[in-house]
């Protein structure tokens, strides 16, 4: 394996002009090869993307430039690929046909631990997503990625819970609870914007009570908010979650009244992604994890703690903010926005242990830092992946999901995607 690290590291000189390695040090990373490599004044991350991954990777760079101009003020730091190289398979144990040279990413890895130490760290995040939910849409949308509108995400959802009711496994009460959620027209009336898609711990870098860097950008979409809110959530405590979303909605523009009820039902609808991805991979130990989940979370629905709030509260007066009279309750949602899209995966990342100069390109001792993100991750259109799930903190509902939203408030807000410059 230290002929194949070395191999990539020896390939950085190739790549980078005036860029001489003189130590290297492989990072230890379970998604592929990555080498943390030094010329004495600077460090770079080179990475062996395998055939199939060269398309998400793509995507991944695509999206993060996408994002670095549509947030130019911003100071969280997105993965950027210095230059890249084709090479012969062959003389890679045929684990790769391009090796593509990153500049390591600033902080380390998120952690519950760290947000639930750090409410400055739950305040970043918050302003952070909001930041990245009031970027232009448009701009996204007519860069050719992928584009749900608010029935279009309901949609999706119903299907889900389609294939959730025809499995015979999730209990009558979570099915009764969802598809109620589902059929309360105010909650999917939201203006659909840039929704990261697929965040996680992995996706989160942290430097002291700052977001440092986002990766995983690869299912980049035009979508509901409430996708990131859910995914993380499930990060906090739950004592910070109401200050996370007084943070986050004071920093967002435009009403949102169904939101609250949204992110919670997202929330819940973890522990049914979870079977269905168990029973598609045919793992038995998985669907019967996932069967017990939903089997703990239809009990917590039934008899929920009395007085308790809920990790996902109800809809806050600040959901409904700059609302205005509307039309009758009973309107459709919005029309279908049929823009094709893509999304994928990501380009490495990295920061490590700084390497000591050594003669020549010679491995170093010491074990590596993540990294950040996947080259050969999924290029399917936005399907936030299944992140840990902890019944006792992020599943406590309360009942039922569909929260009391004022009808008027949630007609007036516009659900279709403006598409024309001069619209915007």
């Amino acid at each position: 394996m230290e002929t194949l690290d070395l191999k990539i590291a020896a390939a950085t000189a190739g790549i980078l002009d005036g860029f001489e390695p003189q130590s290297w040090l492989a990072l230890d990373d379970p998604r592929g090869h990555r080498v943390l490599v030094s010329d004495g004044e600077r460090s770079v991350v080179a990475v062996l993307v395998p055939s199939a991954g060269a398309e998400g990777a793509d995507a991944e760079e695509y999206a993060a430039a996408l994002l670095r101009g549509l947030l130019p003020g911003t100071s969280v730091t997105f993965p950027q690929i210095l230059g890249r190289l084709a090479v012969p398979a062959e003389q890679f144990d045929s684990r790769g046909e391009e090796i593509r040279v990153c500049a390591p990413l600033p902080g380390t890895p998120a952690s519950t631990v760290a947000f639930a130490d750090s409410p400055a760290l739950v305040t970043a995040l918050a302003e952070f997503l909001a930041e990245l939910h009031n970027a232009d849409p448009g701009d996204i949308a007519d860069s050719g990625l992928a584009v749900l509108d608010s029935a279009e995400e309901r949609q999706r959802l119903l299907d889900a819970l389609d294939a959730g009711a025809a499995t015979g496994q999730v209990p009558s009460v979570l099915l009764s609870r969802w598809e109620t959620a589902l059929e309360n027209v105010a909650t999917w009336r939201f203006f659909p914007c840039a929704v990261h898609g697929g965040l996680s711990e992995d996706a989160l870098r942290t430097e002291g009570g700052r977001i440092a860097a986002v990766t995983d950008l690869g299912r980049l979409h035009i979508g509901d908010p409430a996708t990131d809110l859910a995914a993380v959530t499930a990060l906090l405590h739950p004592d910070a979650v109401e200050e996370f979303f007084t943070v986050y909605r004071g920093h967002r523009a435009g009403p949102d009244p169904g939101l609250r009820t949204r992110v919670e039902l997202r929330s819940e609808l973890t522990a049914l992604d979870w079977l269905l991805e168990a029973r598609r991979g045919g793992d038995d130990g998985e669907i019967a994890d996932a069967v017990a989940l939903l089997a703990s979370l239809a009990e917590l629905t039934d008899a929920p703690a009395e007085g308790h709030p809920g990790p996902y509260g109800g809809t806050g007066p600040e959901d409904a903010q700059g609302a205005a009279p509307a039309a009758p309750p009973g309107e459709q949602s919005a029309e279908a926005i049929t823009e094709p899209g893509a999304a994928a995966e990501q380009p490495a990342d990295a920061t490590g242990p700084e390497p000591k100069p050594v003669p020549g390109p010679e491995p170093l001792s010491g074990t590596g830092a993540d990294t950040g993100a996947d080259p050969a991750a999924t290029t399917s259109p936005p399907a936030p992946r299944r992140t840990a799930v902890r019944a006792g903190d992020v599943f406590r509902p309360t009942a039922p999901v569909t929260h009391d939203i004022d009808e008027e408030s949630a007609s007036a807000v516009p659900t279709e995607r403006i598409t024309g410059p001069e619209d915007r």
